[in-house]
């Protein structure tokens, strides 16, 4: 579909909200994960957005050991993502 609202990028700013809700339109009916397969096979780089559980169980923050502990002042103990960044000198807590 050609439509004109959409055919430029300075059109595409003019009429933002529209696109935004075809794209959501579409999207909305999708399985993210599957959404994300299917750009990136014609070269859209994307991923899909994680809750905070599925990052913490994501097999690489797992094997890289990047979840943490901290004492909150009022909400007791949370888990947070430590650095990724690992250097072999310079220990990062």
């Amino acid at each position: 579909m050609k439509d004109p609202r959409f055919a430029s990028n300075g059109a595409r700013l003019e009429h933002v909200a529209e696109l935004d809700a075809e794209i959501t339109g579409v999207t909305s009916r999708l399985e993210r994960h599957s959404l994300a397969a299917s750009l990136n096979a014609v070269g859209v780089p994307c991923g899909p957005v994680n809750t905070i559980e599925e990052a913490f169980n994501h097999e690489q923050v797992i094997h890289r050991g990047l979840r943490a502990e901290v004492e909150h002042p009022t909400h007791g103990v949370i888990p947070v993502l430590r650095s990724p960044f690992r250097f072999s000198r310079t220990p990062l807590n």
